[in-house]
């Protein structure tokens, strides 16, 4: 029997016989002693519990836990110095302008310049300097051109930050015209300057 239990029972023993005020103060004893056993009965569970856990816990994370020599130190990501990004590659550039052109996207042809771009030696129209200008001339010169694909570039070649191209333009009435060495300069994915060579009516 334990402490509790036992000076419940002489409290309940001694209380037979006596007036209602002192029964009354030891029912009230005993209270304050059941109260006390319950709590003392969590907390003992509750620490049971939290001794378990961190048996647990920590023998998990000890296991685990890399040591100094597990860890590798961090260095730069590894590269590959011949890789180019997408989108700086010049010959990349001018295949993105033909998709463009033929596709009839003006918004897409116009990304690849900036405000001091141009473009000289257009055998028909003026030359263009500056986006609002060169966006003039891309449409005029798409309202000429056959309707399907009349782009095509052939010889692509690239020397530092200039290519050059040779490409067959078909216009509105079907007549296909050819040109060798195009040129153009691209810097950071955009077209710097753009030199037409002289066409040749080649069907």
């Amino acid at each position: 029997m334990s402490v509790e239990d036992r000076t419940r029972a002489t409290l309940l023993a001694a209380a037979h016989g006596i007036d209602p005020d002192t029964e009354a103060m030891f029912a009230n004893v005993e209270t304050a002693i059941h109260r006390h056993t319950v709590r003392r009965r969590a907390l003992l569970g509750v620490a049971a519990v939290v001794a378990v856990v961190g048996v647990v816990f920590g023998s998990s994370v000890l296991g685990t836990w890399p040591n100094d020599q597990d860890i590798a130190p961090a260095g730069p990501p590894a590269s590959d110095e011949n890789t180019i990004l997408p989108g700086t590659d010049p010959a990349a550039v001018i295949e993105a302008y033909v998709s463009a052109y033929n596709a009839e996207d003006i918004d897409a042809v116009m990304a690849l310049f900036t405000e001091d771009s141009t473009i000289v030696g257009h055998p028909t129209l003026s030359d263009a300097v500056g986006l609002d200008a060169i966006r003039l001339l891309t449409i005029e010169d798409r309202q000429m051109a056959a309707e399907a694909d009349p782009y095509a570039i052939s010889n692509v070649k690239t020397d530092g930050d200039t290519v050059t191209w040779d490409h067959t333009w078909t216009n509105d009435a079907g007549a296909r015209y050819c040109v060798e060495g195009h040129s153009a300069v691209i810097s950071d994915g955009t077209i710097v300057s753009w030199a037409f060579a002289e066409p040749e009516r080649c069907n």
